[in-house]
This record gives C-alpha cells, structure tokens and sequence, in this order.
C-alpha cells in the first residue's frame, strides 16, 4: 500500500504549541505559542505559507543549547532547576539533535515592545530584566506564561483606542519558582500591533488590561463585551467603554487634544477656542468615574493633575453643554 504524501497539506513549519491562532479583520493569521521548560520568550507568529519558525533550533530568536556539541546544563543560566525536564534529566549533550537543514530561513516572532508581559532572563547572569525598562525588546512574551485565548476585534466593535486590537490570556500564575518570573500571569493583555513601513513584520506593544483570573484558557468578543473561560469553567465578562459622541452644533466636527500621552503628571487638554468652561473626567478601563473637574479654558486649553494616578490605560471625557467627547490616555510615571 503506497501513502500519499503529507507535503502538499502542509502550511508551515516550526511552531510550537501553537494553542491559539486567530485572524485579523484584514485576514492575516495569527498565532500564541507556549516555550519549553527553559527560560525561553513564548513566541506570537505572523503564520505565512511554506515559511518556517526555527523550532526545533530556535525558540523566541534563543538556540536551543542542546543541539551544540558540548552543552552543559549546569552552566545554562536560562535552564530553571525547579522545573521537571530539569529534575528527569530532559536537556543533556545531545548526540542525536536533528541536524539544521543548510540555508534554512526562519521567520521571527513578533517584537513586543512592552510595556507589560516583556520579561526576560539575562543568558549571561541568570538576572531578571524587563525589556522596555531597559530600551529593548523581546519576542514576544515572558517565558512560561502559556499564552492563550488569542482574539482579534475583527469585527470593530470595541469603542476608543480598544477598536481592532489583538487580546491574550495568560494561562499559567507566576511564583518565585515556576511560572512567568516577575510576571504576574493569569491576566489579559491588549496587543496594539502595527506592521512596518515595507509590510513584511509587525511589531507590537502590549498593555496589561485585567488580571486575577485563575486558569484562563479561551477569549471571545461579543458586541462590546469579553468573554473569558476558566479551566474550572467559569465564564467571566469585561465589559469595555464605547467612545461617547453627543455633539449637536458645529463644534461636533472638532475634535480635542490631549498631551503629552503617554503622561506622568500633568496633562495638557487643547480645545476649540469656543468652549470657555469644561468638565474633564478620568475613568477607569471598567467605566468607573475617577475624578471629574470643571475647568475654565485659557486660549482653548485646560491642564489637568494625573500626578496621583497608577500606571495604565484610562479614558479622559471632555464635555459642556455642547461638546462630549472620549479619547484614551496611557499613565506611564
């Protein structure tokens, strides 16, 4: 009996654990990939035709050390001790690696940018670094977080700055000695994904959005609601803020600025000259009012103190009698 050959149904090569992929509105396929037990970034794939993404010789852009004559897992600062392929003997001087194919190009993971979920393990010391903290970047997510859930807004159905943006899980909670190191996990990040000037990558920034769940292992997006399922089965909703446009005159065609944004402190709100007295509101990614302060305008801008404010995504409500208008601001001390 002669079997067909499998070549013709194969998509791409490379990946590893891909356990969540996901479309974008403009079609392009996505996929969240779980790392090994070493310390290595879990990869998020722009998955492409006959391409390949280096597994079994790369995880994250890191060579797998095992497949280099030599090796010593003693000496490997990014192998974590506590973890079971450590403890069974699992990475040793392999002899039997399977030889990298000559003239074999990998696609790269997508760089994260940070600020959230970009943690990484120096290879030379064993320390732990954040990588936007420190000007540089990963791909794509702290190791060992077990990314899950991927989900895109395809439908543009999420309001403000949420419109179009990826999300991802964190399946797996962060301890002093197993999971993602630093990193809370069992959260939700939104991913702004943005593809370079000629097309052929993107890269993203990533911004923790909730956290506290417990297991989450898949996402969905009715509406403008997120549905989040736990392996205990629960089903949690996150409900997120739709943009408020109730303008009536001709100021409805004006829109407002708001900078510097990111901010650490003082936020300048610049507005059509017409508006003489606003009320400039702060609310919370769960639609919670935070603070609401009336302003008179000076040549059509108002300052507003966010000095007190944590870290994260809010929404600022600029409104008066005529004029109601939402933007998102990041809060980055």
């Amino acid at each position: 009996m002669t079997l067909p050959l499998l070549g013709p149904y194969v998509y791409t090569r490379g990946v590893r654990n891909a356990f969540s992929l996901a479309f974008t509105k403009s079609g392009d396929l996505f996929s969240v990939e779980n790392s090994g037990e070493r310390d290595d970034p879990e990869e998020m794939n722009w998955i492409r035709p006959n391409s390949h993404y280096g597994f079994p010789w790369k995880l994250g852009e890191n060579d797998t050390l095992m497949q280099f004559s030599g090796y010593d897992p003693e000496k490997d600062k990014l192998l974590n001790h506590n973890y079971s392929g450590y403890k069974l003997g699992a990475f040793y001087d392999d002899k039997m690696f399977p030889v990298k194919p000559k003239n074999l190009t990998y696609r790269k993971p997508i760089k994260n940018m940070g600020p959230d979920g970009d943690k990484y393990r120096d290879p030379t010391n064993g320390q732990v670094l954040d990588a936007s903290d420190k000007g540089t970047s990963i791909t794509s997510f702290t190791a060992h977080r077990s990314t899950l859930g991927l989900t895109f807004d395809i439908g543009l159905t999420l309001g403000g700055e949420y419109t179009g943006k990826a999300f991802v899980l964190s399946y797996q909670y962060g301890t002093d000695s197993y999971g993602p190191f630093e990193d809370p996990g069992h959260d939700l990040l939104m991913l702004d994904l943005n593809k370079n000037a000629a097309g052929d990558d993107y890269v993203m920034k990533a911004y923790r959005i909730a956290m506290n769940f417990t297991q989450p292992t898949d996402a969905k997006i009715v509406g403008n609601k997120l549905y989040v399922l736990q392996v205990s089965g629960q089903m949690l909703e996150i409900t997120f803020p739709k943009e408020v446009v109730t303008a009536t005159n001709p100021l409805e065609s004006f829109s407002f600025k708001a900078f510097p944004n990111p901010t650490k402190g003082t936020l300048v709100v610049e507005l059509p000259e017409k508006l003489q007295v606003v009320n400039l509101s702060i609310i919370d990614i769960n639609g919670r009012v935070l603070t609401q302060q009336a302003r008179q305008t000076e040549h059509g801008k108002a300052e507003l103190d966010l000095s007190r404010f944590s870290q994260g995504i809010y929404f600022l409500k600029v409104e008066s009698e005529s004029y109601n208008k939402v933007t998102k601001i990041l809060i980055n001390p």
